[in-house]
C-alpha cells in the first residue's frame, strides 16, 4: 500500500480502522 499510502494517507488509515470495526462486528 505505499502508493496508495503515499497518495492517500488519511483514507489508508480510515480503512484500517474501518476494518477493525467490521472484524469486530461481523
Amino acid at each position: 500500500y505505499i502508493l496508495e499510502t503515499s497518495v492517500y494517507p488519511g483514507e489508508h488509515e480510515a480503512m484500517k480502522e474501518l476494518r477493525e470495526i467490521t472484524a469486530n462486528h461481523p
